[in-house]
């Protein structure tokens, strides 16, 4: 069980890593760079729902889940809507950029408190 958490923790952290670094492909103008965004949302919610799942069964802090998958859920709203944006020759720079700011805060949040 031990390893399965692992597993999923390294992924969860690629997962971060995908939605900064998408928002830092797509600040040089290469629009793959939401795509790579919305996937990284994607799966970081999921893998994170899945983690908490897996760690249930042991002490856990609610108020902190409750607030990291809320933050989850807006970063991946704030990626579909630039992505669909995007899609449409309307983009809007600000909210990548909010969403990677919030994906550092959400990471910052999992490391302090």
């Amino acid at each position: 069980m031990e390893l399965l958490f692992t597993v999923f923790w390294v992924l969860h952290l690629a997962a971060t890593a995908g939605i900064v670094g998408g928002w830092l492909v797509y600040l040089f103008g290469v629009k793959i760079g939401l795509v790579v965004m919305a996937w990284a949302a994607r799966s970081q919610l999921v893998i994170g729902l899945i983690l908490v799942n897996l760690t249930f069964s042991g002490g856990m802090n609610f108020g902190k889940v409750i607030l990291k998958v809320v933050l989850a859920l807006i970063v991946v709203g704030l990626v579909e809507v630039a992505n669909a944006r995007a899609k449409r020759d309307q983009s809007s720079p600000i909210l990548p950029a909010v969403a990677a700011v919030l994906t550092v805060l959400i990471a910052v949040m999992s490391f302090l408190w």
